[in-house]
């Protein structure tokens, strides 16, 4: 669970890309010419997402990524998830299979 203050826009979310994250082997994923999404959304929705965005590769050989929360992005309190979408340079499509959770409470001022 990742703790975050309704309407911050800090800390930047640094991920690992591996393929053990999608139920895999566990091997490492070269960024490389990948594009990588972000996706957040209320927690036991079935509804559409907050939103998906892109990530920026920091590292490509060693699969680090980050995204850097947006002036929108967490200004409703609640419970979220959140997965990464990895398009590779052939099109193909690998999501990360944990949820990655998330709580936004109130801001106090």
């Amino acid at each position: 669970m990742i703790d975050l203050i309704q309407n911050d826009t800090k800390p930047t979310l640094r991920f690992t890309c591996r393929e053990g994250d999608c139920g895999e082997t566990g091997t490492a994923i070269n960024l490389t010419s990948c594009i990588v999404k972000f996706i957040f959304k209320k927690a036991l929705s079935s509804g559409a997402y907050k939103f998906k965005r892109l990530c920026d590769i920091v590292d490509a050989p060693n699969r680090i990524c980050e995204y850097s929360w947006q002036s929108n992005d967490l200004d409703t309190v609640g419970d979220y998830v959140g997965e990464l979408e990895i398009t590779f340079p052939d099109s193909k499509i690998q999501t990360n299979y944990n949820l990655i959770n998330f709580k936004i409470r109130k801001e106090l001022g």
